[in-house]
């Protein structure tokens, strides 16, 4: 019954790897025959060759040659992300690393061969008295070499469940950059359609920001004609600032859904790129009947003349934006602005998560060391003392001797190597994360810098919306104590009223504004790193050194 049990247990073990393996031969993309939903396509080749387990990129790249330059397309954006995301390559290093458990494990059952050569020496030799004469019965110095070969066998089966152990979990790796390669692919699409869709919000507001400048032009010309009054200018004026603002935000958020773009598909988080959406963009058939304002291409290209007249003055900082073709989104990077570049060098030099991701390169590398240990010569020196109250006649009570062992492996059925390939591994694995951490720490840094900036405009416009306000709430309340109102029909009380609402919130905006921007400059302090070190509790006081870290 015991022979029949591991007999049938070795089948079902057989047949598994059997299974295994066809399954590795399926293909990779699921066949979308019986699927409602039509899918966008195949998914397209890396750009770039993979990554390579083993030697990591250290650094995130800018685009590669071939597609500087270009227009870049929903696929393109795809095939970028398979050649250079982190995560993937954290997968792959993780898969390597467990090959290497694998080799390991399985040199657990194979035969092992190693060469010793001992030298001995004894404070004295040892002697014994036969017949009144001394005769030397141990040296004092003594040469051994031992050929030492040792074959394991497994009666327990421990070695054989940890060799597949090591198998089943290689598999579990391997599926799980399948799994990883899955996620990718939503995330490069969905921080596509992000930027376009940011993008396509900026082109609305530059339109309502120019609709709200027409309109004050045009009130400003009636009050000049004097057919309107003076409160249709300062109504004008208000809703020109919020639109303004509206533009700020929608042009910060443009650029940090570009640097969020960056930082996913895996290059440096600052480098300016053109996305087309050109054979991305699908209108449901249902809706084809319908209106879709944004879908429809302006008859002429985007007004860029906005203007504001003596009282006040609107700049559009994106006009090379709203000029450029209705299906391509430019990336808006910071101009060569050396407070920025200053700042991202200072929080590459001083943030804590750095310098510790260069102290565990540093140990990683140390185990590297430690692992190619097994696959060269030992040599180990010691000493042995003795004391024997009770020994024979030729013996000694006291044996003293220094021991000087050289070994020498020559065999171990991969053992080493296999440790060697995990070492290797976990290299790859902590230079990738400080390559994810720089990048983490960049993208952190230039969302809180462009929200610095929209913040400091806020500021600007938030205060000349509150004179504005101020303004109009005097007028409103001169008409009122004159019992006259700007339009006719319209209660004098009701207009002071809609002044004061308009007054108050223009005062709350502005605290806000205030405040946001206050707020942004201590998270910009924050990616830097500069609140990250003490004088008096635990930790750095300053940056450690980067030459100690990597002793």
């Amino acid at each position: 019954m015991k022979t029949h049990s591991i007999a049938a247990s070795s089948r079902f073990l057989g047949r598994f790897w059997v299974l295994v393996a066809a399954l590795a031969v399926l293909p990779s993309t699921p066949h979308a025959q019986d699927s409602k939903t039509v899918p966008q396509g195949p998914i397209p080749n890396p750009v770039l060759d993979p990554q390579v387990a083993d030697r990591p990129l250290t650094s995130s790249p800018r685009l590669p040659e071939s597609l500087k330059g270009r227009v870049l397309t929903l696929d393109n954006i795809v095939s970028i992300a398979l050649a250079t995301n982190r995560d993937l390559a954290l997968q792959t290093e993780a898969y390597l690393r467990t090959r290497g458990s694998t080799t390991s494990a399985r040199a657990g059952l194979g035969p092992t061969l190693n060469l010793n050569y001992n030298l001995y020496g004894y404070n004295v030799a040892q002697t014994s008295n036969l017949g009144g004469q001394s005769i030397v019965t141990n040296q004092q110095f003594q040469n051994q070499v031992n050929a030492i070969v040792s074959v394991p066998i497994d009666i327990s089966g421990e070695l054989r469940a940890a060799r597949d152990q090591a198998k089943f979990n290689e598999i579990v790796a391997k599926l799980e950059i399948n799994r990883t390669r899955n996620e990718i692919v939503l995330q490069a699409k969905t921080a596509f359609y992000s930027v376009l869709r940011a993008q396509a919000l900026v082109k609305v507001a530059q339109d309502a920001l120019q609709n709200a400048v027409d309109r004050l032009s045009d009130a400003q010309l009636r009050v000049s004609a004097g057919t309107s009054a003076r409160f249709d200018v300062t109504t004008a004026k208000s809703d020109v600032a919020t639109a303004e603002r509206t533009l700020i935000g929608n042009r910060s958020s443009l650029s940090q859904a570009f640097a969020s773009l960056n930082s996913v598909i895996g290059i440096d988080v600052d480098t300016p790129v053109m996305l087309t959406s050109a054979g991305a963009v699908e209108i449901p058939e249902s809706a084809k009947s319908a209106y879709v304002g944004p879908d429809i291409k302006p008859s002429k290209a985007p007004e860029n003349d906005i203007k504001v007249g003596a009282d006040g003055t609107v700049s559009d900082l994106g006009a090379a934006q709203a000029a450029a073709a209705h299906d391509v989104a430019l990336s808006n990077p910071l101009p060569e602005n050396a407070e920025y570049r200053s700042l991202l060098n200072d929080s590459i030099k001083t943030r804590p998560e750095i310098l510790r991701d260069d102290a565990a390169i540093a140990a990683a590398k140390k185990g590297v060391t430690v692992a190619h240990a097994g696959l060269r010569p030992s040599l180990s020196l010691g000493y042995n003392y003795a004391y024997t109250p009770n020994t024979g006649a030729f013996g000694q009570q006291t044996t003293g001797y220094g021991q000087l062992t050289l070994s020498v492996p020559i065999f171990d059925s991969g053992a080493a190597r296999g440790r060697v390939t995990q070492a290797n591994a976990g290299v790859a694995t902590a230079e990738t994360n400080r390559r994810g951490t720089i990048d983490s720490i960049t993208l952190e840094l230039r969302k809180a810098y462009l929200n610095l900036q929209a913040a400091e405009l806020s500021v600007k416009v938030a205060r000349q919306s509150l004179a504005q306000a101020d303004e109009a709430y005097r007028l409103a309340r001169l008409r009122y104590t004159t019992g006259v109102t700007s339009q006719e029909g319209i209660s004098p009380i009701v207009e002071l009223s809609n002044a004061q609402q308009t007054l108050t919130q223009a005062q709350s905006d502005y605290v806000n504004a205030l405040y946001d921007y206050n707020n942004g400059r201590c998270t910009v302090d924050k990616a830097v790193g500069r609140y990250a070190y003490t004088q008096n509790n635990s930790g750095h006081s300053a940056p450690p050194p980067t030459k100690e870290v990597g002793r």
